[in-house]
């Protein structure tokens, strides 16, 4: 438990010395793909030493460390204190710490079986799976098996080389944390709609044509995280536009708003672009995410 406090001290030390890179390098459209580079070589490197050996840890812990990830994810994609967290994973492809760690694990079992019987590490497995205590590593790894969904026994996986163990544990991980994080999407109005075949950085992040702000509003956007009423009710006694006020001031609606018709000539002479625009591939979403920009600025300026 000591250690692991110590880790999570750790990462937030490694989260500020990243976000002071993001603020300092110029990375531009880049910087959402050199952030998640950061990640994984300074932050999850640092955080993670020797965690494939970590025993009698449980959910409640390794979410300690998972809070630490989330904060740096905010901080890459410039997200909203409220952003629901399965949203930062989903949209840049990045796998929750718990199943990192199940990768770890398993990727050291096998360095142990390939390992002769008469070597210490190989006897210490087979002692702990005779007589199994509660928290030993041989009951994570069985748990981490069972998670995962790999049938293979122990002959099996002995058998095979570290590469091919490798990528058919990155298969399972892909899979069952992009499950892990589909269930808990349906428990979010603000991200419930949006559908995730695959756990991948979504195409927008990485284009070159969309710039970096145009890859933040478009996740706020997907998200649900602009500033409208509809998007923060809490506090508020009505949810009227406050430009028109005559229907619920929402993200839709702002392509749709008549006092915004009148005053953005962008909003007026692009009628091609809908709303689920946003969810679509990543020409339809440049374009709308151009929209959105000229009419938030306008809206802003009319509400100073």
């Amino acid at each position: 438990k000591e250690n692991l406090q110590t880790r999570r001290s750790k990462g937030f030390g490694i989260v500020a010395e990243i976000s002071s890179i993001l603020h300092e390098v110029p990375f531009g459209k880049y910087r959402v793909e050199a952030g998640l580079k950061l990640r994984n070589a300074m932050f999850l490197n640092g955080i993670l030493t020797n965690s494939e050996v970590w025993h009698g840890i449980n959910d409640e812990d390794i979410s300690k460390l998972e809070d630490v990830d989330e904060c740096l994810l905010r901080k890459i994609l410039d997200a909203h204190s409220k952003t629901p967290k399965e949203a930062l994973y989903l949209e840049t492809g990045a796998s929750p710490i718990r199943f990192i760690i199940k990768s770890r694990r398993l990727l050291y079992l096998h360095h142990i079986l390939k390992r002769k019987e008469s070597e210490l590490i190989n006897r210490v497995y087979y002692a702990q799976k005779r007589q199994p205590v509660k928290g030993d590593w041989v009951n994570l790894i069985q748990d981490d098996l069972d998670c995962l969904s790999i049938k293979l026994e122990e002959n099996e996986i002995q058998k095979m080389s570290k590469q091919k163990f490798k990528k058919h544990v990155k298969v399972k991980i892909r899979n069952t944390a992009l499950k892990y994080l589909n269930q808990m999407k349906e428990k979010h109005s603000k991200v419930k709609n949006i559908k995730y075949d695959k756990l991948e950085l979504q195409q927008y992040m990485a284009d070159s044509k969309f710039t970096s702000n145009n890859i933040k509003l478009l996740f706020k956007l997907r998200t649900r995280m602009v500033q409208v009423k509809a998007n923060f009710k809490n506090g508020l006694d009505s949810l009227l536009c406050d430009l028109c006020k005559v229907e619920e001031e929402s993200q839709p609606h702002l392509l749709v708003c008549e006092v915004l018709l009148n005053q953005c000539e962008a909003l007026y002479n692009d009628e091609s672009v809908e709303y689920d625009d946003i969810f679509s591939n990543k020409e339809s979403q440049l374009k709308a995410v151009k929209l959105f920009e000229k009419v938030l600025e306008v809206r802003d300026n009319l509400l100073l």
